[in-house]
């Protein structure tokens, strides 16, 4: 008989629907904060209203940790019979270890990136994470990560590198000798440091003038971005064109030449787990540019599958571009590379399966 799985987070990202897609029982979802507001239909455990939750951030203020929410959780898992939960973010786990404790739920808590790195979360759950001692296991999607969370008086023993993989499965793309295209990827953070993506392909595009970038995605730097791009005389160079879907985004790569993404630490601490992107690209056979961050050391091998430069060194970067632009052979052989890298490591499949075996689901 399959396990009632609760999935607890604030927000559904990539990784966290291939967990809901593939871990093997009965998936239940809330989420919405750091102890979640709204069940899997949609409805708010409590009132959503701004005054109720201005409310609730009184009352815990005073003291009592949003206790009126918590009896509203307990009570959901109680109802649903709910045998094990996976709480995605190690911030949220933190706020569901005494609850599991005392309903005698097993607890497993995933680790992305910004929950162990971010100066604004670490200020506030640092000092907590030592109570990831009492759970069943922890997960982090990258060896850098697994190091942070031991810092923080976690288990060793209780800590496990598990990444994710790319979830879907397309065909090797045919690199094309005569476009120089390059494409990024992402959420227009300062952690992702698009400026710097920008600035190397200016140096790289001022050498070969029909070469373009194009950048998917939105966010809150993006019309820094533009501007940024329109000082530069690039509007004829830069594609800005927004959110895609993973198929757009194949359509897109077929016309490029390699991946590119500047990943940083960000200047409130946050930094890259696994990107996401970086993985689907590999999977496909673009070779990757970036830098020496985070998850990227794991996933681009320097010289091998990728090319890698220093944090925040865009001159590098734009050696590393022209290097692919003027050597299709070279950037051919580092996908294909690239392609068994990622079968070999991060086998969606595989990693999914471990999930379900280190959480006794199997």
């Amino acid at each position: 008989m399959k396990k009632n799985i609760l999935i607890a987070t604030t927000q559904k990202t990539t990784f966290i629907q291939n967990h809901i897609d593939n871990l093997n029982g009965n998936i239940f979802f809330i989420h919405g904060a750091t102890i979640p507001i709204y069940k899997d239909d949609g409805n708010p455990f409590l009132s959503d209203s701004f005054f109720f939750i201005l409310l609730e951030k009184i009352i815990n203020k005073v003291g009592f940790g949003y206790f009126f929410r918590k009896k509203a959780i307990e009570k959901y898992l109680i109802d649903n019979s709910i045998d094990v939960i996976l709480a995605e973010y190690g911030h949220v786990g933190v706020n569901f270890v005494e609850m599991c404790l005392k309903l005698k739920i097993p607890l497993y808590v995933y680790f992305f990136g910004y929950d162990g790195y971010s100066s604004s979360i670490l200020k506030k759950y640092k000092s907590k994470y030592y109570k990831l001692n009492k759970v069943d296991g922890v997960f982090a999607v990258s060896k850098d990560l697994v190091k942070k969370i031991i810092e923080f008086g976690v288990n060793k023993d209780n800590v496990y590198y598990l990444p994710c993989g790319p979830n879907i499965s397309l065909p090797e793309i045919d690199l094309i000798e005569y476009e120089i295209n390059f494409i990024s990827v992402g959420t227009f953070t300062e952690k992702k440091a698009p400026d710097l993506t920008i600035k190397a392909f200016k140096i790289l595009n001022d050498k070969i003038p029909s070469s373009k970038l194009i950048m998917v995605g939105e966010g809150e730097l993006l019309l820094k971005c533009k501007n940024l791009v329109n000082k530069l005389n690039l509007n004829n160079s830069v594609l800005f064109v927004g959110r895609k879907s993973l198929i757009e985004i194949y359509e897109l790569q077929k016309k490029c030449r390699a991946f590119v993404q500047h990943s940083i630490i960000a200047m409130n601490g946050d930094s890259e787990g696994t990107p996401v992107a970086i993985l689907e690209a590999s999977a496909v056979g673009l070779p990757i540019i970036s830098t020496m961050h985070g998850g990227i050391n794991e996933s681009v091998l320097h010289n091998k599958t990728g090319l890698l430069s220093n944090e925040r060194d865009y001159i590098d970067m734009s050696r590393n571009m022209l290097k692919l632009a003027e050597n299709i052979s070279l950037a051919k052989k580092l996908g294909k590379e690239g392609i068994i890298h990622i079968k070999l490591n991060y086998n969606n499949h595989n990693l999914v399966k471990e999930l379900n075996t280190k959480m006794k689901l199997m």
